[in-house]
Protein backbone atom coordinates (compact mmCIF):
# COMPACT_ATOMS: atom_id res chain seq x y z
CA UNK A 1 0.00 0.00 0.00
CA UNK A 2 2.78 2.49 -0.10
CA UNK A 3 3.29 5.18 -3.13
CA UNK A 4 -0.37 5.64 -3.15
CA UNK A 5 -1.46 3.46 -6.07
CA UNK A 6 -4.66 4.43 -7.46
CA UNK A 7 -7.05 2.36 -5.09
CA UNK A 8 -6.10 4.44 -2.54
CA UNK A 9 -5.82 8.15 -4.43
CA UNK A 10 -9.89 7.40 -6.18
CA UNK A 11 -12.81 6.36 -4.83
CA UNK A 12 -14.01 4.29 -8.19
CA UNK A 13 -11.37 2.01 -7.44
CA UNK A 14 -11.08 1.91 -3.75
CA UNK A 15 -11.87 -1.00 -1.72
CA UNK A 16 -15.26 -0.21 0.43
CA UNK A 17 -15.25 0.32 4.08
CA UNK A 18 -17.92 -1.50 6.43
CA UNK A 19 -16.93 -0.95 9.29
CA UNK A 20 -19.88 -2.22 11.38
CA UNK A 21 -19.15 -5.35 9.60
CA UNK A 22 -15.22 -5.20 9.73
CA UNK A 23 -15.37 -5.93 6.16
CA UNK A 24 -12.94 -4.15 3.04
CA UNK A 25 -14.87 -4.91 -0.22
CA UNK A 26 -12.99 -4.71 -3.39
CA UNK A 27 -15.41 -4.49 -6.46
CA UNK A 28 -14.43 -5.87 -9.68
CA UNK A 29 -16.31 -4.33 -12.97
CA UNK A 30 -18.90 -6.83 -14.92
CA UNK A 31 -18.98 -9.09 -11.72
CA UNK A 32 -22.38 -8.18 -10.38
CA UNK A 33 -20.67 -4.98 -8.46
CA UNK A 34 -23.90 -3.11 -8.90
CA UNK A 35 -25.97 -5.49 -6.60
CA UNK A 36 -22.58 -5.90 -4.47
CA UNK A 37 -22.64 -2.49 -3.96
CA UNK A 38 -26.52 -2.04 -3.17
CA UNK A 39 -26.01 -5.03 -0.91
CA UNK A 40 -22.78 -3.07 0.98
CA UNK A 41 -25.12 0.06 1.16
CA UNK A 42 -27.64 -1.97 2.95
CA UNK A 43 -25.42 -3.32 5.46
CA UNK A 44 -24.12 0.31 5.97
CA UNK A 45 -27.28 1.28 7.18
CA UNK A 46 -28.24 3.63 3.77
CA UNK A 47 -31.81 4.00 4.09
CA UNK A 48 -32.66 4.26 0.61
CA UNK A 49 -29.87 1.46 -0.53
CA UNK A 50 -31.60 -0.05 -3.42
CA UNK A 51 -32.27 3.53 -5.31
CA UNK A 52 -30.14 5.72 -6.77
CA UNK A 53 -26.59 5.34 -8.49
CA UNK A 54 -24.55 2.43 -6.52
CA UNK A 55 -21.06 3.56 -8.27
CA UNK A 56 -21.58 7.16 -7.30
CA UNK A 57 -18.93 7.81 -4.91
CA UNK A 58 -20.75 11.38 -4.36
CA UNK A 59 -23.93 10.17 -3.32
CA UNK A 60 -24.07 6.38 -2.73
CA UNK A 61 -23.29 6.78 1.08
CA UNK A 62 -20.71 4.32 1.07
CA UNK A 63 -16.86 4.82 2.73
CA UNK A 64 -13.81 3.74 1.27
CA UNK A 65 -10.33 3.33 1.81
CA UNK A 66 -9.43 7.14 0.61
CA UNK A 67 -11.35 7.87 3.22
CA UNK A 68 -9.86 6.18 6.27
CA UNK A 69 -6.57 6.56 4.90
CA UNK A 70 -3.54 4.28 3.89
CA UNK A 71 -2.30 3.34 7.55
CA UNK A 72 -5.66 2.52 8.43
CA UNK A 73 -6.34 0.27 5.70
CA UNK A 74 -3.33 -1.88 5.72
CA UNK A 75 -3.43 -2.05 9.23
CA UNK A 76 -6.99 -3.59 8.51
CA UNK A 77 -6.54 -5.77 5.33
CA UNK A 78 -3.63 -7.03 7.42
CA UNK A 79 -5.86 -7.31 10.55
CA UNK A 80 -7.33 -11.28 10.69
CA UNK A 81 -10.26 -10.29 12.45
CA UNK A 82 -11.45 -8.37 9.50
CA UNK A 83 -12.48 -9.73 6.28
CA UNK A 84 -10.85 -8.69 2.86
CA UNK A 85 -13.11 -9.73 -0.47
CA UNK A 86 -12.54 -9.41 -3.85
CA UNK A 87 -15.65 -11.74 -6.32
CA UNK A 88 -13.88 -12.29 -9.50
CA UNK A 89 -15.23 -14.14 -12.42
CA UNK A 90 -13.76 -17.00 -14.64
CA UNK A 91 -11.75 -15.13 -17.27
CA UNK A 92 -13.33 -17.62 -20.09
CA UNK A 93 -16.92 -17.20 -19.01
CA UNK A 94 -16.32 -13.36 -19.06
CA UNK A 95 -14.93 -13.56 -22.61
CA UNK A 96 -18.08 -15.38 -23.66
CA UNK A 97 -20.14 -12.73 -22.05
CA UNK A 98 -19.15 -10.04 -24.02
CA UNK A 99 -19.06 -11.73 -27.17
CA UNK A 100 -22.41 -12.54 -26.28
CA UNK A 101 -23.58 -9.12 -25.47
CA UNK A 102 -21.98 -6.87 -27.55
CA UNK A 103 -22.20 -9.05 -30.98
CA UNK A 104 -25.37 -11.27 -31.01
CA UNK A 105 -27.48 -8.73 -29.75
CA UNK A 106 -29.65 -6.80 -32.58
CA UNK A 107 -27.64 -4.10 -34.29
CA UNK A 108 -25.31 -3.33 -31.40
CA UNK A 109 -22.26 -4.63 -33.56
CA UNK A 110 -23.25 -2.49 -36.69
CA UNK A 111 -23.76 1.05 -34.62
CA UNK A 112 -20.86 0.44 -32.27
CA UNK A 113 -18.29 -1.14 -34.47
CA UNK A 114 -19.57 0.05 -37.99
CA UNK A 115 -19.84 -3.49 -38.90
CA UNK A 116 -22.33 -4.87 -41.50
CA UNK A 117 -22.15 -8.33 -40.26
CA UNK A 118 -22.12 -10.08 -36.28
CA UNK A 119 -18.64 -11.53 -35.75
CA UNK A 120 -17.91 -15.17 -35.34
CA UNK A 121 -17.01 -16.33 -31.58
CA UNK A 122 -13.56 -17.01 -33.63
CA UNK A 123 -13.40 -13.68 -35.08
CA UNK A 124 -13.86 -11.78 -32.16
CA UNK A 125 -11.30 -13.90 -30.21
CA UNK A 126 -8.80 -12.98 -33.04
CA UNK A 127 -9.81 -9.64 -33.11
Amino acid sequence: LQGGPEFMTNKWYSPVVVRERKLLFCTVPKVACTQWRRLLRRASGVRDWFEGDPHSPKSNGLRYAVDVGVKWTAHHFADPSWMTVAVVRNPLVRLLSAYIDKFQRENYSRVRYGRQQRLTFAEFIEE
